[in-house]
């Protein structure tokens, strides 16, 4: 028997053994569990991440005869069995690069009139599907949208993107994600236990397949059928002997052209160069080693723990965070551009230049960004201090201009209340208005004297209820007594600038005059004529 290839023999067989995609084993089981399969599936991943493998076993699960009681197909039935071994007339794969055109969809639209053979359904796995043409892909819309009840389409693709929105939109749609490393690396353990290797590799070379296999267990498991041909000559196979078989630099050569970076002098490592070049190491190989060698110290730098196979302790507190992102910047550019060009000594060297040179330039910018920031400390310590007096100025000045400036904002706004008082008054006692609105008025630690003609109109006032108390101390906000006073008769005509009698001794009271009636010329001539006096106007209430 012909020897089958470990990407074949392990092969997943069952739901249950698809490593990696549990979030589409659970909703694809729990659509046989309510019944609900839909007509048309796909299925997008990088190469590598079982999406054929979960197609096949999809199709072993509709039209298995006795399903186990989590849905898995049995692999004992006629049906399962035919489909592993691919002999089922039902379960149709076909290859989309090699089948990509229109007559072959006319082909396939003409084969999902003809009922399943032995199978319930009949199921069509389309892989790379993104290569189907456009006019194919027109041609195959109808089809696809409603297909007979017996019919399950399965598009297969590493190309998602490609395909276009009208088959997308017709379908139900799993994105596939690439396998862990760490997934892989237990995989490969479990393979290689299986093939009776395990004293034979060591745990370091299955990381570096790991590694190498960029989250595709079908190249990881292709690494390892050559790394067990490697177990018949050698007795034990690590890393340091993949390195060396599969073209990757060696570990010391990377430590030595880091040191010399480090070294920062430009003819050693020139010369390091030249010894590369006849040593026979590739250099587009190297410049990739030395990304992935950087890209592993920022991640020991960041998080201080990283699985690898190079010695990065001893270069972790050599390097900043800042020299390591400038690094792998340039060395992003040198591998985008040394595989493009006839001369690639000469483009690693000048690489080799400029990432010493990165290096001493780097240290100079953080010196002097710790020289700028020094000095802005110093500077912005001394604005500190000088803005600080300058407040302390500026508020004992705004203190001053406050005091000075309290008593007429006081009396202003005592002024604007009693105005508003009046109108109150005018409104609701009209027969109280014209005696407050001439009567003098004086406000001094919290009491309001208020100065009549005579006992007569004194008495008047307090039986008129006006309650005055309550209505300023809704206006100020503050309880206010008030007095009411009549002037002596002495001084019944009491000048502005006069002091009013009855005044605690010391005490510096708010005045207001009474207000004088705004009239005309014509009015004041009717009065005169009259022996009349105005007691208010009009204009004073407008």
């Amino acid at each position: 028997m012909s020897y089958l290839v470990l990407a074949r023999k392990y092969r997943p067989q069952r739901f249950q053994e698809i490593i990696g995609q549990e979030h589409i084993v659970t909703t694809l089981k729990n659509a046989l569990k309510s019944g609900k399969i839909w007509h048309a599936y796909i299925f997008s991943g990088t190469r590598g991440t079982g999406k054929t493998s979960t197609a096949r076993i999809f199709a072993k699960a509709v039209n298995c005869l006795s399903p186990t009681a989590d849905f898995e197909p049995c692999n004992k039935c006629k049906n399962c069995i035919e489909i592993t071994q691919g002999d089922s007339l039902d379960v149709i794969e076909i290859d989309a690069a090699s089948n990509r055109g229109i007559d072959e969809i006319r082909s396939l639209r003409e084969s999902v009139k003809y009922v399943p053979v032995s199978c319930k359904y009949k199921v069509y796995i389309i892989d790379e599907a993104h290569q189907i043409t456009e006019a194919a892909f027109n041609a195959f819309l109808k089809t696809l949208e409603e297909p007979p009840s017996y019919v399950i389409f399965i598009l297969a693709t590493t190309e998602f993107n490609a395909l276009p929105t009208t088959i997308v939109s017709r379908c139900q749609v799993f994105q596939f994600r690439p396998i862990t490393k760490n997934i892989i690396f237990d995989r490969l353990k479990f393979v290689v236990s299986q093939e009776g290797k395990t004293d034979k590799i060591t745990d370091d070379a299955l990381q570096l397949i790991a590694d190498t296999a960029s989250g595709s267990v079908r190249d990881a498991l292709s690494l390892l059928d050559q790394i067990l041909a490697l177990t018949e000559i050698h007795s034990k196979v690590d890393s340091k002997l993949l390195r060396q078989i599969w073209g990757f630099t060696p570990n010391e050569v990377l430590e030595k052209y880091v040191e010399l970076i480090l070294n920062s002098e430009i003819k050693p490592i020139l010369d390091f160069v030249e010894e590369i070049y006849t040593s026979g190491i590739d250099f587009i190989q190297l410049s990739k080693d030395l990304l992935e060698f950087f890209h592993k110290l920022l991640y020991l730098k960041s998080t201080n723990k990283v699985e690898t196979t190079y010695n990065l302790e001893k270069f972790k507190d050599k390097f900043s965070t800042t020299h390591i992102i400038a690094y792998i910047q340039q060395l992003l550019q040198l591998v985008n551009e040394i595989k493009y060009t006839e001369f690639p000594k000469l483009v690693f060297e000048i690489y080799s230049v400029k990432l010493t040179k990165q290096y001493l330039e780097i240290n100079e910018i953080i010196k002097n960004l710790g020289m700028y920031e020094e000095k802005q400390k110093i500077e912005k310590e001394t604005d500190n201090i000088k803005t600080i007096s300058e407040e302390k100025l500026k508020k004992e000045q705004v203190l001053t201009e406050k005091t000075q400036q309290t008593q007429t904002t006081e009396d202003k706004s005592i002024e604007s209340v009693w105005e508003e008082i009046l109108e109150k008054i005018r409104l609701e006692k009209p027969l109280s208005y014209p005696i407050l609105m001439q009567s003098k008025l004086c406000f001094y630690d919290d009491t309001l004297r208020l100065f009549l003609p005579n006992k007569y109109v004194k008495t008047m006032i307090e039986q008129h209820n006006l309650n005055l108390e309550k209505i300023l101390e809704n206006k100020l906000n503050k309880k206010v007594k008030v007095i009411y006073d009549v002037l002596p008769k002495e001084n019944i005509v009491l000048g502005e600038d006069q002091p009013p009698p009855n005044i605690p001794e010391g005490v510096k009271p708010i005045i207001i005059q009474p207000k004088k009636p705004k009239i005309t010329p014509e009015i004041e001539k009717f009065c005169k004529a009259f022996s009349g006096k105005i007691i208010s106007s009009q204009n004073d209430k407008n």
